[in-house]
């Protein structure tokens, strides 16, 4: 009881999210219907769907502008170094949603976390330095779920794969060189002119992505224009 209690206390300055909790305590989810797909078809389906993608990019996608735009750009050449500071404050800002791969609960994470602090911040720092991310970091493990609980569990396409990481679990994180993402606005025309070559695609292919539910890591190969804000498209 303490845990429902806990729960429904943390909720009660948010309408939305005491509302959610009420109902999942009072209206559970039926159980799922049993279904004879494997692991193996929905690799099989997800593979050959994201192939028949590939195969639509006739080009790497470019902004609208020219490239003569592109050329006075600065390129990003190298990552700095985060204070401990930096980093504990990433970590108690993030919402603690945790993936099954988590070694520790997230909110347990933020609690211990001054504990853990010049562990974290050193394993943090040196892949920014090294350029190199831990492959335990890359590890994730995909559900496929009903898109809506009506439709037949029988048929693979009606469902959608959702990925759970340690990456994901705390949030995203931008690191740039003594940068804030946001008020910088040369990283945010970056991204923002990515966003938008991406989102060009995806309405040319009819396609469309819910902005509250879609995590986002945009790495571009090409230098975009300028932009005065961060803005997704999507």
């Amino acid at each position: 009881m303490s845990f429902y209690k806990e729960k429904l206390e943390t909720s009660a300055q948010d309408p939305r999210k005491l509302h959610n909790n009420f109902s999942s305590l009072l209206n559970p989810p039926a159980p799922p219907t049993p279904s004879f797909l494997t692991a193996e078809d929905f690799a099989t389906f997800y593979t050959e769907k994201i192939e028949r993608i590939c195969q639509t990019f006739t080009s790497p996608p470019t902004s609208s502008t020219s490239h003569s735009q592109h050329s006075t750009t600065p390129s990003l050449t190298q990552l700095s170094t985060v204070a401990a500071e930096e980093v504990l404050q990433i970590i108690r800002s993030c919402n603690p949603t945790t993936c099954p791969l988590d070694p520790i609960p997230s909110a347990m994470l933020q609690t211990i976390s001054p504990d853990l602090l010049l562990f974290i911040t050193t394993v943090i720092n040196g892949s920014l330095t090294s350029g190199h991310v831990p492959t335990v970091f890359k590890k994730a493990r995909v559900i496929p779920i009903l898109k809506k609980s009506t439709l037949d569990p029988s048929d693979i396409s009606n469902y959608r794969p959702e990925s759970w990481n340690l990456w994901n679990s705390m949030g995203m994180v931008c690191f740039l060189p003594g940068w804030s993402l946001i008020s910088n606005t040369m990283a945010s025309a970056w991204i923002s002119a990515c966003l938008v070559d991406i989102s060009s695609w995806m309405m040319a292919h009819q396609l469309k992505l819910n902005p509250s539910k879609t995590e986002l890591l945009v790495i571009p190969e090409f230098e975009c224009h300028d932009s005065p804000e961060l803005s997704p498209a999507f």
